[in-house]
């Protein structure tokens, strides 16, 4: 990739993203609305989109803190850890974490991070400890501070230092407890990278995870049941990391390169790829994509699974227990973040729209709690001056 359009490309999506959480004043380019569809895919597109679900959605509390590009993390006892994100216009970003439980809809602050970030990575480890790797700090600059969270104490503590700065990279947790960070921005060349690490929980070190034959950013990883890794988006082809060699190999062909799409694990080890924006990475200009492929590790080969009512891509998708995805909000044409829930049916191979949620947001987490229902939390709505504080619940239609 030529680096000068690369960094042109960090600087332009970083603009992007301060905007859409409110965080500063510029106007700066960003995804148009895709292409009109053919004849065939639209008449193909209606045949797959069958009247609304009665999926419900309920607007409910809020957070403490007005939060978008944060994640957010499920523990064993059913509440969810949110952590970091960016506030709004001229607020900065959040160091702070919060403890929102369902069952009564309270938010309690649990610690700060040490320092504040967003397009990190938080992922959950055995015992309720929650790593925090990398995300940009502030002045757009890429933190590389790790930290670690634990339930018992409430509090953030530091777990290390990255090798390099990185930013909307991967971060996966493997079956012997360590983590797979793969990919991302450097955000002092603006270049997205190849490497990959290694982070081990007896350590609290980083060492050599082997390097992907395509540098990508805004990419996604699945943990397969073998226990290999399955790495997605950016360019067109698909790579898998074997833990045994620590090294990637060739998985497959999207057809086409797409940057932020998302990727969920089906109980019967397939992926569903979704959604995304066209190219490797962030173009002014730049399509969504309403497409969804459907991975298979038998043959490492992608096929089509259906095309989603509205194209989108800085979305989320949740699998549930019963295999089907919930795919909600996202930017789709115009930058207009939408409030559109649509669902995935593993047998029809098609998506289903759904009850919108109450508000249009992009940048959000979705969260699986018990019982199938989906939880929605922040993210940015286009024209707001502050990220959005407010969580919304999702139930899914029946079968």
């Amino acid at each position: 990739m030529n680096t000068s359009a690369s960094r042109r490309s960090f600087r332009l999506i970083v603009s992007a993203a301060v905007l859409l959480a409110g965080c500063g004043n510029a106007r700066p380019p960003s995804p148009s609305a895709p292409a009109p569809a053919s004849a065939s895919a639209s008449a193909a597109a209606e045949t797959s989109q069958p009247s609304a679900a009665p999926t419900t959605t309920a607007k409910g509390p809020t957070m403490l803190e007005a939060r978008a590009y944060h994640r957010a993390v499920r523990l064993s006892d059913g509440r969810v850890l949110l952590v970091g994100g960016a506030r709004g216009e001229n607020m900065g970003i959040n160091a702070s974490a919060e403890l929102f439980d369902p069952a009564t809809n309270v938010s309690v602050p649990t610690g700060s991070l040490e320092q504040a970030r967003y397009f990190h990575t938080a992922t959950g480890l055995p015992g309720d400890h929650v790593l925090v790797v990398g995300g940009l700090g502030n002045a757009s600059t890429a933190v590389t501070q790790v930290e670690m969270w634990a339930r018992a104490t409430g509090a953030f503590r530091a777990a290390g230092s990255t090798p390099e700065p990185r930013s909307l990279h991967t971060a996966t947790l493997l079956a012997d407890g360590r983590v797979l960070v793969v990919g991302g921005f450097d955000s002092r060349t603006g270049d997205p990278t190849a490497s990959a690490w290694l982070w081990d929980p007896a350590t609290e070190s980083f060492s050599d995870g082997g390097t992907l034959a395509h540098a990508r950013a805004w990419h996604t990883a699945t943990l397969l049941q073998d226990g290999r890794v399955l790495i997605a988006g950016g360019p067109a082809q698909a790579e898998v990391w074997d833990p045994a060699t620590k090294t990637f190999s060739p998985a497959g062909s999207l057809g086409a390169p797409r940057w932020w799409p998302t990727a969920s694990a089906l109980p019967d080890g397939r992926v569903l790829i979704a959604g995304g924006f066209e190219g490797e990475v962030f173009t002014s200009g730049a399509p969504a994509l309403a497409e969804a492929q459907l991975w298979d590790p038998t043959t490492s080969t992608f096929t089509p699974a259906g095309t989603m009512a509205e194209a989108r891509g800085l979305h989320g998708a949740v699998v549930l227990t019963d295999g089907r995805v919930v795919v909600a909000g996202g930017l789709a044409g115009e930058t207009q973040p939408t409030n559109s829930v649509e669902w995935w049916s593993p047998t029809a191979m098609t998506f289903r729209a759904g009850q919108p949620m109450a508000e249009a947001r992009a940048g959000q987490t979705l969260t699986l709690l018990s019982a199938d229902a989906v939880l929605v939390a922040g993210g940015a709505a286009r024209g707001s001056t502050l990220s959005m504080t407010s969580i919304e619940r999702i139930a899914p239609p029946g079968p």
